[in-house]
């Protein structure tokens, strides 16, 4: 009988110091023959709340066909789902435009009744958006960081669907993020990335208008040496 070879130390993926979504969505080109070195504008969604982030893919499951005698004639398996959920706590005007599918609407020239003035009679409305007419459905490159921020699970084409909720009093938006299939020289469906997370400006977060100012982040995946632009500024504009 052959030796058991000792069980190796395990590599944890434990806890969550961050989500980070792309701006922009990756081209069929770039999925097909780019690397990670292509996304070039994450951005942090910042709070989410507490025990919201939850994996709702479905498992992997085996359908069998048996024989009278209740044995295994043949098997056919149906490959499982990469989906995962949370809720934001961000209620901007740039989340819910870039989350809901929103967009702003002119404010009305006379202030109504309900808004009111200040002391020295200037209109107290400031901005009006609007959302609910149609599904917030985007595809986005997304990817979850550990605690320690020395992994990040990434998916580069990942279907992302929002809606309003709350959380006991506190609105939020309600996202759920599915991983769509990827086989390119440089992507997966799904992949794991070892380095040094960089850390995040989360001030003046706008998903509608970032300037980007990036550093290299040297990561290894699937065993290939790649360079992952991170962001160390942004700036917003609303």
């Amino acid at each position: 009988m052959a030796g058991i070879a000792n069980r190796p130390t395990s590599e944890l993926f434990n806890g969550q110091s961050d989500i980070v979504i792309g701006l922009t969505e990756l081209s069929t080109s770039t999925l097909e023959t780019g690397t990670i070195a292509d996304i070039v504008d994450f951005f942090s969604v910042g709070d989410v709340v507490e025990d919201t982030t939850d994996f709702a893919g479905d498992d992997a499951t085996i359908d069998s066909i048996l024989n009278e005698q209740g044995a295994v004639i043949t098997s056919s398996t149906t490959a499982g789902t990469i989906a995962f959920t949370f809720s934001l706590a961000n209620m901007s005007n740039a989340f819910i435009k870039f989350f809901l599918n929103g967009d702003s609407i002119t404010n009305p020239s006379t202030n109504p009744d309900f808004i009111g003035t200040d002391s020295g009679g200037t209109a107290l409305l400031n901005s009006i958006v609007g959302f609910g007419n149609t599904q917030g459905v985007i595809t986005r490159p997304v990817g979850i960081i550990n605690a320690q921020a020395n992994k990040m699970l990434l998916l580069p084409k990942a279907q992302i669907v929002s809606s309003l909720g709350f959380e006991d009093t506190l609105m939020v938006i309600n996202v759920t993020v599915t991983a769509e299939n990827v086989n390119g020289t440089g992507f997966r469906t799904a992949m794991i990335i070892d380095g040094t997370i960089a850390e995040y400006d989360n001030s003046g977060v706008s998903p509608t208008s970032l300037s980007i100012s990036g550093t290299s982040l040297s990561s290894t995946v699937l065993g290939e040496t790649e360079k992952v632009t991170t962001k160390t500024s942004k700036g917003s504009t609303l």
